[in-house]
């Protein structure tokens, strides 16, 4: 299995994008662009993953890279984490009731289901056992209201869709469609 290193988590200036009368959308595009260049991939609110630890060097070099090509006047700021925490789609730290971090143990995303947000929903088993799922296309994340006591899932291969079981403390299972993400997954996977 791919075990990521270090991801960065990107905070892009709308106000700026638009000032300078560019498309946000298109914005994002050169942004992914400008990474996956750079070997690494894009997990919705996990960020760009790369399998290499980002120093403070490598991350300053990713900064000057960003101002050389002319991408660094749309990004206000951007984290760079080596502990699993989860963001939110506008960059947040996702924590709990107390206030403590949330870290993905597992990710998977959703096709057709009615359980959650409908297909494509994004679903993260955190470290602690709770359940974290998309809502609003992604604008908002949810946290399903058991806590986890197993899962199964009958893949190997990374992005090929599979029956992924949620079983919970009290017993009641959600069964899915899922694929596995590459790095959080619950099996060892095939690329």
């Amino acid at each position: 299995m791919s075990q990521k290193r270090s991801r960065i988590k990107i905070n892009t200036d709308l106000a700026k994008i638009r000032q300078a009368g560019k498309n946000p959308q298109e914005v994002q595009k050169e942004l992914f662009e400008f990474f996956t260049k750079r070997g690494f991939e894009y997990e919705v609110h996990v960020g760009y993953l790369h399998q290499e630890e980002i120093t403070r060097e490598k991350a300053q070099q990713i900064a000057d890279e960003l101002k050389e090509c002319g991408l660094a006047k749309f990004v206000h700021d951007f984290y760079v984490y080596d502990d699993n925490t989860i963001t939110d789609v506008y960059g947040n730290v996702i924590v709990d009731k107390d206030n403590n971090l949330y870290k993905i143990k597992y990710a998977f995303v959703t096709f057709d289901n009615n359980t959650f947000s409908g297909s494509n929903t994004k679903l993260i088993i955190t470290d602690n056992n709770d359940l974290i799922y998309e809502k609003d296309n992604a604008q908002v994340m949810g946290l399903f209201n058991k806590k986890v006591k197993d899962i199964s899932f009958d893949e190997k291969v990374v992005g090929k869709a599979g029956k992924l079981i949620i079983t919970f403390k009290d017993n009641y299972k959600i069964k899915l469609d899922a694929a596995c993400n590459k790095y959080f997954c619950i099996n060892e996977i095939e690329e």
